[in-house]
C-alpha cells in the first residue's frame, strides 16, 4: 500500500480537499476522510458524502472547545432532512470563524474532542485530524467521517487506496504522523518530545495452568492497544522472553493452521520452569494485518496460495508487525539483554534496533502437524524463520495421529 506524504496531506487541507486517514498502512484499520472546517464548501461535502457512513464528526482541540464551550456530550442531530452538504458547510465555516462561546450546538455534527498532546498521547482519528490542522497552520477545527462502501462495509485497504487515487486526495496513516510529529517541530522551533511509548496501568497475580504469573497491564499510546507482560520470578538486566503476537483463532479456538497456541503454552511453561517473560501483543492478529484480512488470507491459501502470497494478493504485507511496544515494556520492567523465545529472525532484528541485546535466540518449533507444516515450512524458506534441518520432520513425527472421525 502507497501512502502520501505527510506533507501532500498539509497542502491539500490548505486548499480544501479532503484526505484520507487510516490506522496504519500494514494492519487492517478503519479509514476516515477528513476536511479543513474553514475551507468546507458545498461541493466538497457533496463529493465527500458519497462514502462517508452518515453522522459527520466535528474535531477540535481541547482548547477550541473550551472558547466554544463544546463538551463531547453537546447535543448534535444526526442527518436529516434538510440537512444537506450546503447547510453542513455553512456551519462548519461559521463554527471554524467563531472566537466565543456558540449560540448554537453544532448543526447536524457530532462534538469530538481530542486528547492533550495529539496522537503522540492517543492514536486515534481526531486527534489525527487536529494535529494535521495544527501542521497545517489552520484552524484546530475539522469534519470527521468513517469512509464506507455503498453496501455500507468498511473500506478494506486496497478500497481506500483505489479512492485516494479516483478522487486524488491524499491518504497518510495515523503511525506516519505520530512519527512525523516526533520529527518534525509542533512551534517551528524544536522538536516534538518523544512521549512514553507505553505505561503500567494495572497488575496482578493470575494462577493459569502453567503456574501462577504476575500479568501487567500497558497502555500503548501509538496503538491505543493494552498489551500484556507475563511476569514469572524476579526479573533482572538478562531473562527469558517470548514476545507473543495474539490469536484469537489458535488460542481461543485451537485452530491447527497455525502453532499460535501450542507456542503460547510452551513459552508459559518455559517462564514458569525458568522464569522470565512473555510479552502478549494485542492488535497483531494474522501478522498485524487484522482477523478480517487473516481470514481472508486463508480462504486465498484454500485455493492454493501460501501464507505469503496470500498476503501480497490481498495488496498486503507479508509481515506488518511492529514491535515497538514489546521493547519499551521490556525497558520498563528492568530487561536489557533477552534470551528471546522465537524462530524469527525478523523479530530479533527489530528488538536488536530497538536498543535491546538478543543474546541467544531459542528455538521454539512445537504444535506441528499435517494442517500446518506447510505453512512453516513457508516461514522458514520464504520468511526467514530459522528452523534446524530435521526440525519440522521429527516434530511432525512425534505428533499423535488425529483421533478425528473419518
Amino acid at each position: 500500500m502507497s501512502l502520501s506524504p505527510i506533507s501532500d496531506a498539509l497542502h491539500a487541507l490548505r486548499a480544501g480537499t479532503p484526505v484520507i486517514v487510516i490506522d496504519d498502512e500494514l494492519r487492517e484499520s478503519e479509514g476516515s476522510v477528513v476536511l479543513a472546517a474553514e475551507t468546507a464548501t458545498t461541493e466538497t461535502l457533496a463529493s465527500m458524502g458519497h462514502w462517508m457512513g452518515g453522522l459527520i464528526g466535528l474535531p477540535v482541540c481541547p482548547q477550541h472547545a473550551a472558547v466554544l464551550q463544546l463538551t463531547p456530550t453537546s447535543p448534535s442531530l444526526a442527518p436529516a432532512a434538510g440537512a444537506d452538504a450546503e447547510i453542513r458547510a455553512e456551519a462548519l465555516r461559521a463554527i471554524a470563524a467563531t472566537d466565543s462561546a456558540l449560540e448554537h450546538r453544532p448543526w447536524y455534527l457530532v462534538p469530538l474532542i481530542a486528547a492533550e498532546g495529539g496522537v503522540t498521547a492517543r492514536a486515534g482519528h481526531t486527534e489525527a485530524t487536529v494535529d494535521l490542522l495544527k501542521l497545517a497552520g489552520l484552524t484546530p477545527v475539522g469534519a470527521l467521517a468513517e469512509l464506507v462502501a455503498r453496501d455500507g462495509q468498511t473500506l478494506r485497504p486496497d478500497e481506500l487506496l483505489a479512492l485516494s487515487d479516483e478522487r486524488d486526495w491524499p491518504i497518510v496513516s495515523i503511525a506516519d504522523l505520530v512519527a512525523y510529529r516526533r520529527q518534525h517541530a509542533t512551534d517551528g522551533s524544536e522538536p516534538a518530545p518523544r512521549p512514553r511509548r507505553v505505561s503500567l496501568r494495572a497488575e496482578a497475580t493470575v494462577p493459569t495452568n502453567h503456574g501462577t504469573f504476575r500479568f501487567l497491564a500497558f497502555k500503548d499510546h501509538v496503538t491505543g492497544m493494552d498489551h500484556l507482560a507475563i511476569v514469572s520470578g524476579e526479573l533482572s538486566d538478562t531473562a527469558l522472553v517470548r514476545v507473543h503476537s495474539e490469536c484469537l483463532t489458535g488460542e481461543a479456538f485451537g485452530s491447527q493452521k497455525c502453532e499460535c497456541g501450542p507456542q503460547l503454552d510452551a513459552a508459559l511453561q518455559a517462564i514458569n520452569d525458568a522464569g522470565g517473560v512473555v510479552i502478549y501483543m494485542r492488535g497483531h492478529e494474522g501478522r498485524g494485518i487484522g482477523l478480517i484480512n487473516k481470514l481472508r488470507a486463508y480462504s486465498l491459501q484454500e485455493m492454493g496460495l501460501d501464507t505469503l502470497d496470500a498476503n501480497l494478493a490481498l495488496g498486503l504485507p507479508a509481515d506488518a508487525r511492529d514491535y515497538g511496544a514489546a521493547a519499551a515494556m521490556l525497558q520498563d520492567l528492568g530487561v536489557q539483554n533477552v534470551r528471546l523465545l522465537t524462530n524469527n529472525s525478523n523479530k530479533v532484528a527489530q528488538l536488536t534496533d530497538l536498543g535491546l541485546t538478543v543474546v541467544e535466540q531459542v528455538p521454539l518449533v512445537v504444535g506441528v502437524g499435517p494442517n500446518n507444516h506447510v505453512y512453516l515450512e513457508t516461514k522458514r524458506d520464504r520468511m526467514g524463520h530459522i528452523i534446524a534441518d530435521g526440525r519440522l520432520e521429527a516434530a511432525m513425527a512425534a505428533t499423535p495421529p488425529s483421533t478425528d472421525a473419518e
